[in-house]
């Protein structure tokens, strides 16, 4: 079990008595509904930047490791901008020729189209041009979970293998991306928080990434990311499970859930 991020410890103590008159977090009662509709295990954990409060409906879940899979795009997105790799969200890989299982990754990508449509491919590649050294020494400085780098995984590390990283350790990177607050350059923030969009409405922004993984037998699913509405801000974190390999349904279940718990909460409408 993984240390509690700092920034959470004076918040724990409240967590069973907020509500959503208090802050704009997601109820924990219509949370814990959600997931008893949907029949899955997971946790989900936001935290309001205005208010600095935070919701947990599943405290033991919530401070559990798991491989980050592809919510790693992200700071492997981070990275490569920082130290100039790529200068911006329309770099380029070209087509390697070697055929890919998911044929809308066997051409060259900008890296927008990449982490959008999460092509695993163009993100090794990413990551062997990043190199070992300075994959280390950003991973450590980006205080992300417990990565298990090897120069002979360094191109997969994130996906299995001993790298772990909590849900909890998941939304205070999450957060102060959606602050700006990273040891990262405000262009590489800014251009990650770009390629981050999933939904906008007149109301209302969301950004994340999935994740997805097998771990002891089990499909491991993930959605990380920040609820952008009016002057706030929402982190959240959504990790859920199911036995054997994950099912379209549970696929399509993680962007779903994100949305009704929100929307039954009242924080944005339909």
């Amino acid at each position: 079990m993984k240390s509690i991020p700092q920034f959470l410890l004076p918040l724990l103590v409240f967590v069973t008595f907020l509500s959503v008159s208090q802050a704009q977090n997601p109820d924990i009662s219509i949370t814990d509904s959600v997931f008893k509709k949907n029949g899955v295990i997971g946790c989900f954990v936001s935290y309001d930047l205005k208010s600095a409060e935070i919701m947990i409906n599943n405290s033991e879940r919530s401070r559990l490791s798991f491989l980050p899979a592809s919510t790693f795009k992200i700071l492997n997105s981070l990275i490569a901008l920082e130290i100039g790799l790529a200068k911006d969200e329309h770099f380029i890989i070209p087509y390697s020729g070697e055929p890919y299982n998911r044929q809308e990754c066997n051409c060259d990508m900008e890296m927008i189209k990449a982490f959008q449509i999460s092509c695993v491919p163009y993100y090794q590649e990413i990551a062997r041009r990043i190199g070992y050294n300075t994959m280390v020494l950003y991973v450590n400085k980006a205080q992300y979970g417990v990565m298990d780098i090897k120069k002979s995984n360094l191109d997969d590390f994130w996906l299995k293998g001993g790298s772990r990283i909590t849900p909890l350790q998941q939304l205070d990177f999450i957060r102060q991306l959606a602050a700006g607050t990273l040891l990262f350059s405000e262009h590489s923030q800014t251009v990650v928080r770009k390629m981050m969009l999933i939904d906008s409405t007149s109301t209302y922004q969301l950004r994340g990434k999935t994740g997805l993984s097998y771990q002891d037998g089990k499909s491991i699913g993930w959605l990380v990311g920040y609820l952008e509405k009016g002057d706030n801000i929402i982190a959240f974190v959504l990790n859920i499970e199911m036995e054997g390999d994950a099912s379209p349904e549970f696929m399509r279940m993680r962007g779903e859930m994100v949305h009704e718990i929100f929307l039954s909460s009242g924080i944005i409408s339909d």
